[in-house]
């Protein structure tokens, strides 16, 4: 019998995102000793899961670092599996984001010598069945997931394969301690003598605590660890185990020739598909200056802005409109578009949504969300001043652009021009100037609300029987609603609440009796049908990067990602479709000691169709959108600040 012994350990350089000291830390006091162990243990082969950013880090700070790196990786011994920029929490944002992420690590390996491995590993081990349909355009062949979210979609494997096939993918299950287990290894003993084999993991997972101490207590290199762990290198090589990278595993199961069975779609998620789930990021509020929402959505804002930017400066470029005098010019706002989308991969990280994010953490995506959009603006600002355009909408969709003497036509005559750019109002259109103190706020929100073309629009509020089956509802004692009918087949609800509830968001019937249809993860351009009614999950978390999901009837429903970017929960027991944020009792005491009010501000498009028109009409919302060229970087709705100003004010009392 062959015994297989698997090493993943995972390195993020943005435990503590934005906190310098812990970077150097953690580059000395856990990465370097991990590296010296396998320098001083040849036959030890193991899989490093580490960002672009952190290569990047290590090779312009720690060069002596990177030299170890380097020589690990080239004689096999270390695959480097390096698949986002930043440690980012890349279920919830598009595929767009995710391949120019993945592009700026391809820049950073190719520039420092580094070989990719195809193994696919995320941070906080995202996964989800999108992976599958684009491995092939990025070389990558196997996944690792843990086994609980196969569980809760289907229940427990039996019998227990070494690797799987998901729709092509090699897709390895990390067991869980409920199987049989001989001297702490997996056994697989179904297809004969000859391919019995028992594996396991030495790790697989956070690689902080390896070879050092609690990295949030005390964060030092444990010489006992280091010890234990070259002791324990001894012992498995005399009896014979062979340390193996995950590809190399692969290849064994491969050559050996036991069976990879076919495994049913695994839907978007972290280690655990029930347990928070993407919620724990998108919507569950534990600290009380948590700002997942409004995170989540300003970051939708920022890519916004560059998508807008990006297209009209390629336009620009293709209509030969540059002289050679502009060259220098164009050259300067192509740097900028590229250091914005590395800061806006940088403002993705999952730490500023997670667990327990610091206030460091949240005001660090902050912070560079809002260093995207100033530099996209800027690029608009001064592209429009240059070449004298006159634009008014810019749409990234259909690669085209609106000038002010379209417009009135253009909300007439085209109907996706009108479903989405009408809908992007500020809650209370009254709005005016005596509610707004700041004039450069009053002069955006009065060019976002589009004074000018609200009379086209068919304002008229819908009548509630039409829709009465949804039971859509919001779950806030202090709201204002609203909705706006924009054809006879598409509306927009508006509504303003206080997050002053341990509850609050909306919720509506799930129609749909047996199908779910929506698009997952690094699939926006295509829409999934699965048959929810083959799941024993009672609920899931999903978190709609285009925003879509099929309600029933001929019904679907868009969330605004750049207003109101939360998980999606499917209630299958109850049919509920609800989108919540949901806040700690602490954290509504911390806001409440501290008198601040978080008004949140979403959007929602209802819309009833085929597949198609709603696919285009989320994906114009959310994944390439049709916006005003004065698309401002939050909604303000009556209030005059955006929501992380109150913090910063916190933090002065």
């Amino acid at each position: 019998m062959k015994h297989f012994l698997n090493t993943l350990l995972h390195f993020n350089l943005q435990f503590v995102a934005g906190e310098r000291n812990t970077y150097d830390r953690l580059c000395l006091e856990a990465y370097e000793p991990f590296l010296d162990l396998l320098l001083e243990c040849p036959k030890w082969h193991a899989d490093l899961e580490i960002s672009g950013y952190m290569l990047d880090y290590i090779y312009k700070n720690f060069p002596f670092l990177h030299e170890k790196l380097l020589k690990l990786n080239k004689r096999k011994q270390l695959d480097i599996i390096c698949v986002h920029y930043s440690e980012s929490f890349y279920l919830a944002y598009p595929f767009y984001d995710f391949e120019r992420s993945l592009n700026f690590c391809q820049e950073i390996m190719n520039k420092i010598g580094l070989e990719f491995s195809s193994t696919f590993f995320a941070q906080e081990n995202c996964f989800g069945e999108g992976l599958s349909y684009i491995k092939d355009k990025f070389g990558i062949k196997t996944a690792i997931i843990p086994e609980k979210n196969y569980n809760w979609l289907y229940g427990k494997l039996h019998p227990f394969y070494p690797v799987y096939d998901l729709n092509g993918l090699n897709l390895i299950i990390r067991g869980e301690e409920w199987q049989t287990r001989y001297n702490g290894r997996f056994i697989f003993d179904k297809e004969g003598e000859d391919k019995k084999i028992s594996w396991s993991y030495t790790k697989c997972g956070d690689g902080e605590p390896f070879l050092a101490d609690d990295p949030y207590v005390n964060f030092k290199f444990n010489e006992k660890k280091w010890n234990e762990k070259l002791k324990f290198y001894d012992e498995c090589i005399r009896e014979g185990i062979q340390f193996t990278t995950t590809q190399e595993f692969v290849s064994e199961i491969e050559k050996l020739g036991i069976s990879k069975p076919k495994l049913p779609p695994i839907t978007d998620g972290p280690w655990g598909l029930g347990k928070p789930g993407v919620y724990q990021w998108m919507g569950f509020y534990f600290s009380f200056y948590e700002l997942d929402a409004e995170i989540m959505s300003l970051n939708y804002r920022a890519r916004t802005i560059l998508l807008m930017a990006e297209f009209l400066l390629e336009y620009i470029k293709n209509q030969r409109i540059c002289k050679e005098c502009d060259e220098d010019f164009i050259k300067q706002l192509e740097y900028f578009i590229k250091r914005s989308w590395k800061f806006l991969a940088i403002a993705q990280v999952s730490d500023s949504t997670g667990w327990v994010p610091t206030l460091n953490e949240v005001w660090y995506s902050i912070d560079y969300a809002l260093s995207a959009f100033y530099l996209g603006q800027k690029v608009i600002e001064q592209l429009i001043k240059r070449f004298e355009l006159q634009i008014e909408i810019i749409d990234t969709y259909r690669k085209k652009f609106i000038n002010h003497n379209e417009v009135e036509k253009c909300i007439k005559e085209d109907k996706l021009i009108r479903r989405v750019v009408s809908g992007q109002f500020i809650i209370d259109d009254k709005l005016r100037e005596e509610n707004v103190r700041d004039s450069r706020l009053r002069n955006a929100c009065k060019e976002f609300i589009f004074e000018n073309i609200t009379p086209i629009i068919n304002k008229e509020k819908i009548s509630t029987e039409e829709l009465s089956q949804l039971n859509l509802e919001c779950l806030s004692s202090n709201k204002r609603e609203e909705f706006i009918q924009l054809d006879e087949n598409c509306w927009k609800y508006q509504v303003s609440f206080l997050q002053n509830d341990t509850k609050t968001g909306i919720r509506l019937n799930l129609l749909e009796s047996r199908n779910l249809i929506y698009s997952p993860s690094l699939m926006d351009d295509r829409l999934i049908v699965h048959d929810y009614t083959k799941w024993i999950a009672p609920y899931l978390f999903l978190p709609l990067p285009n925003g879509l999901i099929y309600i029933g009837d001929g019904f679907w429903i868009i969330k605004h990602n750049d207003q109101n970017h939360v998980a999606l929960k499917i209630d299958f027991e109850g049919k509920k479709l609800e989108f919540l944020l949901e806040t700690n009792l602490m954290a509504l005491a911390g806001r409440e000691q501290l008198d601040i009010e978080v008004e949140q501000n979403w959007c929602f498009t209802i819309f009833k169709g085929n597949e198609k028109e709603a696919l285009e009409l989320a994906n114009a919302i959310n994944i390439f959108p049709i916006r005003h060229v004065k698309y401002p970087s939050w909604i303000y709705g009556n209030n005059i600040l955006a929501p992380w100003t109150r913090f910063t004010r916190m933090v002065t009392k």
